[in-house]
């Protein structure tokens, strides 16, 4: 009795994806947390907090620990319980926008922001990866919230970039968002 062919192609697709998904899971294991974590991620990490990036994923994973996996990412300092480091992804005008910031949480403030990834306007959007737009978040209280504004009137406030709305809006989206998970990652170790 000869085999249906279909039957036979069948069964080697299942096989080869079963190698593969194996294959896949050895990768995982020997990637570790560099799998999570990018190496813009890091230098942004470094520059916000004035340290030096040599060794940077080593020296990161030696000094932080990952509580959040996922789009948005949250780290605690293993030295320093109240500092944090977010990684929030969204999307912005013309794709994806990743911002990365640390958090001081027995200040309540933002020590820092940078973009590490945009593909805004040219001139326009792509200024929100721009010192002049991120410096405003050096220090920034937060325990009111994040709020975009035309004119800074408040430590929680910060300018838009002009002709950019839609950018600026995208970065105060990923920042509320980012810190929502940050509140509900405190809750659970606080249940610890």
């Amino acid at each position: 009795m000869n085999s249906n062919p279909v039957c036979k192609e069948i069964r080697f697709v299942m096989l080869l994806s079963l190698v593969c998904a194996i294959l896949l899971g050895i990768t995982r294991m020997a990637i570790g947390n560099k799998a999570e974590l990018a190496l813009d991620t890091v230098e942004a990490v470094y520059d916000i907090l004035g340290k030096d990036k040599t060794n940077g994923y080593k020296k990161f994973n030696e000094e932080f620990v990952q509580l959040v996996r996922g789009k948005n990412k949250l780290w605690q300092s293993r030295e320093n319980d109240g500092l944090f480091i977010c990684e929030s992804s969204g999307y912005g005008m013309w794709g994806p926008i990743v911002a990365v910031f640390a958090l001081d949480t027995d200040k309540q403030e933002i020590i820092g922001l940078r973009i590490t990834e945009q593909n805004e306007t040219a001139g326009l959007g792509s200024e929100i990866a721009e010192e002049e737009f991120t410096s405003q978040f050096n220090f920034m209280s937060y325990s009111n919230g994040i709020e975009m504004t035309k004119s800074k009137t408040k430590s929680n406030q910060f300018d838009a970039v002009t002709g950019a709305t839609t950018s600026s809006k995208a970065v105060e989206r990923l920042l509320k968002k980012a810190y929502v998970i940050f509140e509900i990652a405190e809750k659970n170790m606080q249940t610890i």
